[in-house]
């Protein structure tokens, strides 16, 4: 294939383009700076139908009343909430000016309201169904919608939130056409609070065409970094395809949308393929969080094939570790005796030589009481982390064993609530290590015991936490 210019990305990015067949690399067009926006809700654009496929679309336009004269009204039971509700003026759209207030009882005066809101095609009409679109909203909690193939048997399902007078346009491709289509609720009523507008069907023969794929890309970054990624068109079809666009649209904490290529037809050949390797510097200052990128090809205007995945943009990771080395009162000029109050047992009891292990070789007996003779013997024995240090904490870890029987350990979050409550069985002299996932940080630990007492029975070594 004669060599182009392709997708061109965005900042310090270049794409080079090459076929499979003569795996020739193409020049990097130009760069583009990257422009981020707050993330923005968008339509997917509708998949293109084929040569052999009729596409059916009501739009619900003025006047009204037409809808019962055609394809929807005809080949199913849909119904105006109006004219099902006794006003027979089937052009009369109430308060609301686009689509209809759906019902699912044909004929004026006939609603009855129940669950689902069930639209029934008859004759066998969705039974070649390819895809299924509509715009809807719902003004009620606690609806589901469901799509049944030709066979009655349910293929989708899908909670509808409550996006009042706000439609959302949604697609679905069919793998065994459609029979049914409906709204099931706990709360409220759907019929005169849910809105239809736009309503397609695709049927016919299923229709050959490009796939896109992107592959390669991390789970996450960090900002600052680049993202690289590879996009490749594949045509596993007996005959030419073509595209002459393509898209990217990254979503999350912030957005942006780029055309990767705009431009004249591109032609592959069957088994052929196309692709291009992607960079894009992520920003310093990029929000944090969950992103998802998606990569659209296009042919006049309407959706071909895309392909997505989700990225997650983090900050590097804090991990601190205290491991009670020699010279054990080094622990004191380190993180966790400067941000908590740790304390060897002896040094707390009064023997003010901080490098002193008395008959523990490994980590130290664990003490509350920060300072030489301070120590005060009571349940529970609580290591309170300096405010804030532990908000953010994902991770918390230690060696422990205690010589006493009857000990809890309690691990309470960043806003002090209870996270963690775990029994320790006395195993003396004889270290288990434990670790948890945290969910809310970390604001500090505790012994509470029954039993003995803690302070000079309790060890604990490689304590270990990790700040997001």
């Amino acid at each position: 294939m004669e060599n182009q210019q392709l997708f061109a990305l965005l900042a310090c990015a270049g794409a080079a383009y090459a076929s499979t067949a003569s795996n020739q690399a193409i020049e990097a067009p130009a760069n583009i700076a990257a422009e981020y926006v707050h993330a923005a809700s968008f339509e997917a654009p509708p998949q293109r139908p084929g040569p052999n496929v009729i596409t059916y679309l009501e739009d619900f336009p003025d006047p009204l009343g037409g809808y019962q004269s055609r394809w929807l009204y005809l080949n199913t039971n849909t119904e105006s909430y109006y004219y099902a509700g006794g006003d027979c003026d089937a052009d009369n759209r109430g308060n609301q000016p686009d689509g209809i207030w759906i019902s699912d009882d044909q004929g004026c005066g006939g609603m009855v309201v129940e669950s689902p809101v069930r639209i029934d095609f008859v004759g066998g009409f969705g039974d070649d169904a390819t895809y299924f679109g509509l715009d809807m909203f719902t003004c009620v909690t606690g609806v589901t919608f469901n799509i049944y193939d030709q066979d009655g048997v349910l293929a989708i399902s899908e909670a509808i939130p409550a996006t009042c007078w706000s439609f959302t346009s949604y697609g679905w491709t069919l793998t065994n056409g459609i029979s049914a289509y409906e709204w099931v609720y706990t709360d409220g009523q759907v019929e005169g609070n849910t809105s239809i507008d736009n309503v397609r069907l695709d049927v016919g023969d299923e229709v050959c065409d490009l796939s896109a794929t992107l592959t390669g890309y991390p789970a996450t970054i960090l900002p600052g970094e680049t993202l690289t990624f590879t996009a490749t068109a594949a045509n596993d079809c007996d005959e030419d395809k073509s595209f002459d666009q393509a898209t990217m649209v990254v979503t999350g904490p912030a957005g942006l949308t780029k055309d990767l290529y705009n431009g004249a037809v591109l032609t592959i050949a069957p088994g052929g393929s196309l692709f291009a390797p992607v960079s894009l510097n992520v920003p310093p200052v990029a929000p944090l969080g969950t992103y998802n990128v998606e990569v659209t090809i296009y042919l006049a205007g309407v959706a071909i094939d895309s392909d997505d995945f989700d990225i997650v943009v983090g900050s590097e990771p804090t991990e601190y570790l205290e491991t009670f080395p020699d010279p054990l009162g080094g622990y004191q000029s380190r993180w966790l005796y400067l941000n908590s109050n740790t304390e060897s047992y002896y040094y707390a009891g009064g023997d003010c030589d901080a490098d002193y292990r008395g008959n523990q070789p490994d980590g130290i007996w664990i003490s509350d009481d920060q300072g030489c003779g301070g120590v005060v013997v009571e349940s529970p024995v609580r290591i309170d982390f300096a405010p804030g240090f532990g908000d953010g904490a994902t991770y918390f870890g230690l060696d422990m064993f205690t010589c006493v029987s009857g000990v809890t350990f309690n691990v309470y979050d960043e806003d002090g609530v209870l996270a963690i409550s775990e029994a320790i069985p006395a195993t003396c002299w004889s270290f288990t290590s434990y670790g948890w996932t945290l969910t809310n940080g970390i604001s500090a630990f505790e012994w509470a015991y029954t039993d003995g007492q803690v302070e000079g029975n309790t060890s604990i070594d490689n304590v270990e936490l990790v700040i997001d």
